[in-house]
């Protein structure tokens, strides 16, 4: 019985060490993300943080990229940060275009000088 007595406390043990380990790694993901808070963008996650779809996020940062801009290739991974991209593209819609804007209210269209055409509102 001794035997499994020993077994029984080398799995508690083993549990504790596990749990431990845990929640350093979750420390050390808090602490990775508090360190580095600069978001960056792929074209996996243009279309949800940005709404630009790959193929033109692709088109976007191979311009960003003559432009000036820094833009880490990995593979076919194209990265950059995301708010000097945004400032990138704020400041080439406001010369590449003069449209009015389509409301007052501000919204990222406007920001953009994008003219909304049809549809309805």
């Amino acid at each position: 019985m001794s035997s499994r007595l020993s077994v029984g406390a080398a799995l508690t043990r083993l549990a504790e060490v596990r749990k431990a380990e845990l929640e350093a790694l979750e420390d050390l993901a808090k602490a990775i993300s508090v360190e580095n808070p600069e978001t960056r963008v792929s074209q996996r996650t243009s279309e949800r943080l940005l709404g630009i779809p790959r193929r033109a996020f692709l088109e976007l940062v191979r311009d960003f990229n003559q432009a000036g801009g820094e833009v880490l290739a990995t593979g076919k991974l194209r990265i950059v940060r995301l708010s000097t991209f945004e400032t990138w593209l704020r400041g080439r819609s406001g010369t590449a275009t003069t449209a009015t804007p389509a409301n007052d209210e501000g919204t990222l269209d406007s920001e953009l000088g994008l003219l909304v055409v049809g549809g309805r509102r």
